[in-house]
């Protein structure tokens, strides 16, 4: 699971490009489009990212980059991190490594350099938002460690039940009682979760140690689940929180808007400044406020 997550860290990159001068031969390459802490994208710059997505989204990912890169310089904690990063992809993606590398990358450098330093850049600024909002973070988020297993029916899902309740241990409960690839591994779930409503609810509602009094159903209908809470301690959960809290573009958006109300994001073209307002994703990151 650790190394999931750490892969996962690839998905922070938000365009995977970097904010260097673009050479264009657009006539007006150095105009401003974008500020933001002080630091300026042009038109050259949004020139050459114009590609897939649509304008809007192409500014809002420039802004992003900029502002990373104007609060975050490359020291040697971030090329630490990169290289941390590149092992743990090179140690879970294993053969297929190298080959995303030759279809996508001049070389293993080039990755680093464009991807992974990037992406360090951007969980050291998600670091220091992530601490200095933390008491807010949680109480948004209500994250909590849990057991969720895994049954096919409802009884097998109150056997367990009455299993833990007795103090049973979960590992033959699961081996009776269980579906085919349930697990007693601990996880975080928070507000941002994909999980069934009534289980997201049941966790944050509930205290330690507290077992769901019937089996949750999936919303498929096809599987049911047995949870029991066991860490309700934010402090306690910090540090695996966060990790688990990057990966999720909810949160990664919160940390922009904050960034970008402080620093002053603001568009000064009407129709890309109208775009973004009136794109239902895009909007709240609230340009020229």
């Amino acid at each position: 699971m650790k190394k999931l997550i750490t892969v996962l860290v690839l998905l922070l990159v938000v365009t995977g490009c970097t904010s260097n001068p673009a050479s264009t031969s657009i006539s007006d390459a150095d105009t401003a489009i974008v500020t933001v802490n002080d630091k300026t994208v042009n038109k050259g710059q949004l020139y050459q990212m114009m590609k897939a997505q649509g304008i809007e989204s192409t500014i809002v990912d420039l802004a992003k980059v900029t502002l990373v890169e104007s609060l975050i310089e490359i020291d040697e904690s971030i090329e630490a991190r990169a290289q941390e990063l590149l092992e743990s992809n090179k140690e879970y993606l294993g053969d297929a490594f190298d080959q995303i590398i030759e279809l996508n990358f001049g070389s293993e450098e080039e990755f680093v350099e464009l991807q992974l330093i990037p992406a360090a850049r951007q969980e050291a600024l998600a670091r220091i938002y992530f601490d200095e909002n933390f008491d807010s973070i949680v109480a948004e988020n209500k994250p909590r460690e849990v057991m969720i297993l895994s049954v096919d029916t409802t009884t097998d899902g109150n056997a367990i039940i009455k299993g833990l309740e007795a103090g049973e241990d979960v590992t033959g409960l699961l081996e009776e009682y269980g579906s085919e690839n349930a697990s007693s591994e601990p996880v975080i779930i928070a507000s941002t979760s994909t999980v069934p409503a009534a289980m997201l609810t049941f966790i944050q509602e509930a205290e330690i140690d507290d077992i769901s009094n019937e089996p949750i159903p999936d919303t498929s209908g096809d599987v049911y689940y047995v949870v029991k809470v066991l860490e309700t301690d934010a402090e306690v959960l910090k540090e695996d929180y966060f990790s688990i809290y990057i990966t999720n573009t909810t949160n990664m958006n919160a940390m922009y808007k904050y960034y970008f109300k402080k620093y002053n994001f603001n568009v000064y073209d009407q129709k890309l400044y109208d775009a973004i307002r009136n794109n239902k994703e895009l909007g709240d990151f609230d340009p020229n406020n």
